[in-house]
């Protein structure tokens, strides 16, 4: 009869030991889990600062085109009201292959790099054009 409450405390024992390891790694699946899920929502948002950004530019080639086309990049970290944390610059690249003409620029590439906390940086790129 010793022998089977021996046994009995055996398997208590390694039962609470398999309990501990499932609920430590559920825990830790959680934390990660929460983790990721806020490092997509703040690329998320750097998403759609990046295209509240084109979409000024755009808008800005069209209704001001001299002011657009003397590309003047914004080198000093930029906000916007509704993106807290979140900064902006924007550089311009003259384009002078394929169809666009080398002497007079007609094709630019702008780059809108956003960074937000612990250095995170989204990079987008976008081809503007006179003839379109």
């Amino acid at each position: 009869m010793n022998k089977q409450k021996g046994q009995s405390l055996i398997e208590i024992i390694f039962a609470v030991g398999i309990l501990v390891i499932v609920v430590t790694a559920v825990i830790s699946l959680v934390v990660k889990t929460t983790g990721v899920k806020s490092s997509v929502n703040q690329r998320k948002k750097a998403s759609e600062m990046s295209e509240v950004i084109v979409e000024n530019l755009m808008e800005l080639k069209k209704n001001q085109v001299d002011t657009f086309w003397k590309l003047e990049s914004i080198t000093t970290p930029q906000t916007l009201p509704v993106f807290d944390g979140y900064q902006y610059v924007v550089s311009f690249t003259p384009i002078t292959d394929g169809e666009c003409n080398d002497t007079v620029i007609e094709c630019v590439e702008a780059e809108v790099t956003i960074n937000w906390s612990n250095n995170q940086t989204l990079k987008v790129n976008r081809f503007f054009s006179k003839k379109m």
